[in-house]
């Protein structure tokens, strides 16, 4: 299992060779691989798409499951009609409207115009068909996630506060951004990680965590490394400072490429 942002690439998807040549290699010996991300799948596809990467991924840190060959979902947890409007409310308290995520063929997001996610996350959009009222998915009962990405200093203690206000119908990561800068706040359905996804994708391979090797960066990696049987930390990042003594170098360095190392 693998992480994206900070593990697998770099920048806004760059891969480097000797990973590409790992992931080849792993394929030719019919070694089964797993995205784990807090992207959304539109997002993952494309970068992905550039490399032949297409694969299985759990998608929304955890809320979504999908074959992105095929866009075939095989999970999906939503928030609860009632959790979504405390969640919701609890953003527009702090004058923050979130980016709410939805996995729909037709819609993957909605953003309102005063929405203060960052320029280059919104860049990621077409804002011109994008849904702009926050209410409607988490009304219909589909809204998968809240995000919030690369936030000015000024707002991260609103960002706090809701995240502290959340935490009963929500898993919330919130801190420091290396991609985006500033903070990002990240919100999935209460009990919902990226291991929930893993552990569905699991099942139907008949595997079970002692089987699993996962590598990750982030705050939100950090439950699956502890789940999983063999854990490996990216060189420097939040997960490497947590403890985990497999260690590997980032993503512009070529680092996933030693995975094969420890695979035997």
């Amino acid at each position: 299992m693998t992480d994206l942002d900070g593990t697998l690439w770099h920048g806004d998807g760059e891969v480097h060779p000797a990973t590409l040549e790992a992931v080849a290699e792993l394929r030719r010996r019919d070694v089964p691989l797993l995205i784990a991300t807090g992207r959304r799948g539109t997002v993952a596809t494309e970068r992905l798409a550039r490399h032949d990467l297409l694969g299985p991924a759990v998608l929304l840190a955890g809320a979504v499951g999908a074959d992105l060959h095929t866009g075939h979902e095989w999970h999906r947890q939503a928030f609860s009609v009632e959790a979504g409007r405390r969640v919701l409310d609890a953003f527009l308290v702090e004058g923050l409207s979130p980016v709410v995520h939805v996995s729909s063929a037709e819609v993957d997001a909605v953003i309102a115009p005063e929405c203060p996610t960052s320029d280059v996350h919104r860049a990621q959009f077409d804002m011109t068909t994008v849904p702009t009222d926050p209410h409607v998915p988490v009304e219909a009962g589909v809204a998968v996630g809240f995000a919030l990405l690369g936030l000015p200093d000024r707002l991260a203690p609103a960002a706090h506060r809701v995240a502290a206000a959340i935490t009963r119908d929500a898993t919330v990561t919130c801190g420091l951004d290396i991609t985006f800068g500033g903070t990002t706040m990240l919100a999935a359905p209460h009990g919902v990680t990226k291991v929930t996804g893993i552990q569905r994708w699991a099942a139907v391979h008949g595997l079970s965590a002692a089987d699993l090797l996962v590598v990750g960066d982030g705050e939100n990696d950090l439950d699956m490394l502890a789940w999983a049987g063999h854990a490996v930390a990216v060189e420097g990042s939040v997960a490497h400072a947590a403890g985990f003594d497999q260690v590997i170098a980032p993503p512009e360095r070529g680092g996933w490429a030693s995975l094969l190392d420890l695979l035997g």
